[in-house]
C-alpha cells in the first residue's frame, strides 16, 4: 500500500495571494505564511550564531574542548526560532500543529524501522562504495585506522576489534539518543518551515527546506565543520548539497509517518553512522571529506539514487500538495 496517498490541494491558490479574510472585530488576522517562513528562517540563523560566537572569538574554533556543547546547543535553535515565530505570527492553529508533533500510534510504524535502521545502511553503502571508487582504503580485519585514532588518546583497554564490535552495538542504539537531539533541528525544518509552506509544490518544499537547512550550518561549517579539507564557502555550498538531498528522504518519512518524530530518529542516524569511514579504514590515509561516506559523492550518489526510487514509485509526488 502506498504510505503518502496523494493529498488534495489546501485551497484555490497560494495562501500569501491576496488580502486575508476579514476576522471578528478585535482578532488579529494570521500572517502571510510566506511572512512566516522567513521569520522562522532569519531567528534560526540569527540564534545560531548568537550561540556559536564563542567559538569564533579569540580564535578557539572547533578545537576548543567545549565546542560539541556549543554544537548540541545550536541544534536546539530551529525549534527555538519556531516558537517564537509561532507566537509572535500566530495563525489560529494549535502550536502542536504547526511544529508536526503528531505522534504515529496507528500509522508509520514500518515508516520508524526504516528511519532508524535506513540511514545506518545507507551510510555503510557509501563507504563500500567510497571503497570500490579509491578514495578509502579498508581494514576490516585489524581496523588499524581506528586503532591509530585511539592510540594517539592512550593505550587501549581492549583490543581493538572488541571495541569495533561494541561501537557497532553502540551505532544501533545511537539513532534514539541522537533523535532527541535531532528533534531540535526538526521540529524547525519538517515542522514550521514545512508547515509554512504547505501550499507549495513539494519539490520546492524540498529545495528550500534543503537549502535553508544547509546553510544555517553557516557558524560551524565556516570553521570546518563536516568538510575541514575544503575552503569555507565552497563547504557551505557542499554541505548545502547533502542536506538538500537528505531533506528529500526525510520529506518522505515526515509524509509517510505523519510527524517530527521520524524525521528526528532518521537524522539522529545520519548523525551516528557520521564516524563509520574512520572506524573500518586503514591507517596512514586522510581521505576526502568530499570522496567518502555519506558526506561525500558517494552518499551524494546513493541519496540521489533512493529520492529517484521514490518518485518512481509514486511514493514521493514532486507534485503533491502538503497537508495543512
Amino acid at each position: 500500500m502506498d504510505p503518502t496517498p496523494a493529498l488534495p490541494p489546501t485551497g484555490p491558490g497560494p495562501a500569501t495571494a491576496g488580502p486575508a479574510a476579514p476576522g471578528p472585530a478585535g482578532t488579529r488576522r494570521p500572517a502571510p505564511r510566506l511572512v512566516r517562513a522567513v521569520v522562522f528562517v532569519l531567528l534560526a540563523d540569527a540564534l545560531a550564531w548568537v550561540v556559536c560566537l564563542p567559538l569564533w572569538t579569540g580564535g578557539r574554533g572547533l578545537a576548543w574542548p567545549p565546542a560539541p556543547a556549543f554544537i548540541l546547543l545550536m541544534m536546539t535553535t530551529p525549534a527555538l526560532a519556531a516558537v517564537l515565530t509561532a507566537r509572535l505570527l500566530p495563525d489560529g492553529r494549535p502550536l502542536r500543529t504547526v511544529l508536526g508533533l503528531a505522534v504515529p500510534w496507528r500509522r508509520g510504524w514500518g515508516v520508524l524501522v526504516v528511519a532508524w535502521l535506513g540511514p545506518l545502511l545507507l551510510s555503510a553503502a557509501a563507504v563500500a562504495l567510497s571503497a570500490v571508487a579509491g578514495t578509502l582504503v579498508l581494514d576490516l580485519r585489524g581496523f588499524s585506522g581506528y586503532a591509530e585514532t585511539l592510540e594517539a588518546l592512550g593505550p587501549l583497554p581492549l583490543p581493538v576489534t572488541v571495541l569495533v564490535a561494541v561501537t557497532l552495538v553502540q551505532l544501533l542504539f545511537a539513532p534514539f539518543l541522537n533523535g532527541v537531539a535531532a528533534a531540535g533541528e526538526e521540529l524547525g525544518w519538517r515542522g514550521f518551515l514545512r508547515d509554512a509552506l504547505r501550499d507549495r509544490r513539494r519539490a520546492e518544499v524540498v529545495l528550500v527546506t534543503g537549502v535553508v537547512w544547509g546553510t544555517w550550518h553557516a557558524p560551524v561549517v565556516l570553521l570546518g565543520y563536516n568538510y575541514p579539507d575544503v575552503a569555507p564557502l565552497a563547504a557551505l555550498g557542499l554541505m548545502a548539497v547533502f542536506t538538500t538531498l537528505l531533506a528529500a528522504l526525510l520529506e518522505w518519512v515526515r509524509a509517510a509517518s505523519g510527524g517530527v518524530a521520524g524525521p528526528s530518529l532518521a537524522h539522529g542516524a545520519v548523525n551516528a553512522a557520521g564516524g563509520l569511514p574512520l572506524l573500518v579504514a586503514a591507517a596512514g590515509q586522510r581521505p576526502s571529506s568530499v570522496a567518502v561516506g555519506l558526506l561525500g559523492w558517494p552518499g551524494w550518489v546513493l541519496m540521489a539514487a533512493a529520492v529517484a526510487v521514490l518518485v518512481l514509485t509514486r511514493r514521493l509526488r514532486p507534485a503533491a500538495r502538503q497537508e495543512g
